[in-house]
């Protein structure tokens, strides 16, 4: 559904509720031809309305449940595009909100009927160009897929977190899903890492990546509040920024409305105090952030119905099979070491951070670089527990993470199942290897005293060798600091697509790209902005480009 111009939310409402009554078997209007998702999109050149004046506004009865829920997802609102997911992740609401003109730019949004304030239109399939906002559609086409799949089967190499929102987000969808990992278990990779942050990215010009992260941390905190138990998997605490020698401030004025500073604004008093920074500390607060145990994370996406996951394999080589499959697709061969098959499928998506460099290389001939310029990123954190700090020590911790020059963490279990406390991580570029080092140990260390100078010197004595535990993962990095998401050469290598590159926002980003690319697959609206979506192909890097006055298509 595509709504143009914002009623309070009285059409989402009315539309969730009779989608989800059709559910039901008792139900005389159960419909046979109920979708398994619904996709509601509303695009409005209005201010969007703050969650107070919208409580106010009166619903029905049957409908107050509906809108309870949707309200407590209704934060940081600013101008530009949301994604909310709701009711267990099958209702989805984008709201694109902005100047008409730059909407009118943007919008890519395949609907089955289009809503014009209160009234019902004609189905959009039917008449399209009688509405404004579809005389664009025809020009944005190169963001969709030229041919869906007719297969709904797909393999993905890598079970960590980008692999397994992959996974979680097809299969959501009814896709039969083939995991490959070399692990023997959850976590065998960076994200075995005990716990990190989502938390926006700030920039005076609200960069790119700014507007991506906050999208993907979005995303995150809504999968979070899904698949995982509160206070134990995570906790949206909000994060404190230390923003040290000045780095990342705010946009200003009206690039920075309200809204926005749901997401992040100036520190109060209060807030410094707390973490036990001096007064007047430049700080900023994240509302909309918190602490997340990406291996629960990655563990509750790959229990998804529809997931099949190949534990301890190794994905040696991909390269297309012989034969084809019973809908004349050319399928991919992922093979082992030994050459022998482990799966194939029409679609494969590689998901195994640097793992996937080799993968690439293979593909190439000889002499020719890999189209996907990967780096590996190898970071450490250092954690201590909390039974071994005095009480004096634990009065110092302050109640929430705090970032800025690295992140501190308490209260969240540690390797060993105690509750603990952890700093850093190291980023040490082009190494291959993920050893823990002592030294490493002590930067750590260093970096605490840094970002949080009092309680540091009070920690010094539980960074002892044989006391302070650490952790290592080898994360993977692109030149432009943005993930890789989507077909990477879809001339050369139809069917082959990657989802990498996070570096250390895999916690923020990894949600956001599992959706993109079901997006994309499903011919859905994308769950952010299109000039985004864009920033994040995997075909960016690739040396081929269309024939002039072509169309590019995903």
């Amino acid at each position: 559904m595509l709504q143009t111009g914002f009623d309070q939310g009285q059409h989402f409402l009315a539309t969730w509720a009779s989608w989800a009554t059709s559910a039901s078997s008792a139900s005389s209007q159960r419909d046979p031809h109920r979708p398994r998702h619904l996709f509601f999109t509303v695009v409005t050149d209005q201010p969007l309305p703050t969650r107070s004046a919208l409580q106010a506004w009166p619903v029905e009865p049957a409908l107050q449940t509906f809108k309870d829920e949707w309200l407590a997802a209704w934060q940081g609102m600013s101008p530009g595009t949301h994604r909310l997911v709701l009711g267990g992740g099958h209702v989805h609401l984008t709201v694109h909100a902005g100047p008409a003109d730059k909407l009118g730019r943007e919008l890519d949004v395949p609907a089955d009927q289009v809503l014009m304030g209160a009234e019902h239109l004609t189905p959009a399939w039917a008449k399209p160009t009688e509405h404004p906002f579809y005389n664009t559609r025809r020009s944005q086409q190169h963001l969709r897929q030229a041919k869906p799949p007719t297969r709904r089967e797909v393999v993905v190499i890598g079970a960590g977190l980008s692999g397994s929102a992959v996974a979680h987000s097809l299969a959501l969808r009814g896709w039969q899903v083939t995991v490959i990992e070399q692990g023997t278990g959850v976590g065998a990779g960076a994200s075995g890492l005990p716990v990190g942050l989502a938390a926006p990215h700030v920039s005076p010009d609200d960069s790119v990546l700014s507007r991506i992260t906050r999208a993907g941390v979005r995303a995150t905190l809504q999968r979070a509040q899904t698949l995982l138990t509160a206070d134990t998997d995570w906790a949206p605490t909000g994060v404190l920024e230390h923003r040290v020698e000045g780095k990342r401030s705010l946009p200003t004025g009206p690039a920075w409305p309200d809204s926005a500073h749901e997401w992040s604004t100036p520190a109060s008093a209060e807030y410094i105090a707390a973490a036990g920074l001096p007064p007047g500390s430049p700080a900023l607060w994240h509302g909309l952030a918190g602490w997340i145990r990406p291996r629960q994370l990655v563990s509750a996406q790959l229990q998804t119905p529809g997931i099949r996951v190949m534990w301890g394999q190794t994905a040696a080589r991909v390269q297309t099979g012989p034969g084809h499959t019973d809908d004349g697709e050319t399928p991919w061969q992922v093979l082992d070491p030994q050459g022998q098959e482990l799966a194939r499928a029409s679609l494969v998506v590689l998901a195994s951070a640097y793992d996937t460099h080799p993968l690439l290389q293979a593909l190439c001939a000889d002499g020719e670089k890999p189209p996907v310029p990967l780096n590996p990123l190898r970071g450490q954190i250092s954690a201590g527990e909390m039974q071994a700090l005095s009480s004096s020590q634990r009065a110092q911790l302050p109640p929430f993470p705090v970032n800025g020059h690295g992140s501190f963490i308490s209260g969240v279990p540690t390797l060993t199942g105690q509750a603990g406390w952890f700093i850093g991580s190291t980023f040490e570029r082009q190494c291959v290897k993920a050893p823990v080092r002592e030294e490493d140990n002590a930067a750590n260390q260093q970096r605490l005293s840094t970002l949080l100078p009092h309680l540091g010197a009070s920690l010094q004595d539980q960074f002892a060798p044989g006391q302070v535990q650490g952790w290592a993962g080898l994360r993977c990095t692109l030149p432009d600091r943005l993930p890789a998401v989507g077909p990477i050469n879809p001339q050369r290598w139809p069917g082959l697509w990657m989802v990498s590159g996070m570096g250390a926002r895999g916690i923020s980003l990894a949600v956001m790209a599992g959706e993109l690319c079901a997006a994309w697959l499903e011919n859905e609206p994308l769950p952010l902005a299109p000039s985004l979506a864009r920033h994040l192909m995997t075909e960016r890097f690739s040396v081929q480009t269309a024939p002039a006055g072509s169309k590019r298509s995903l």
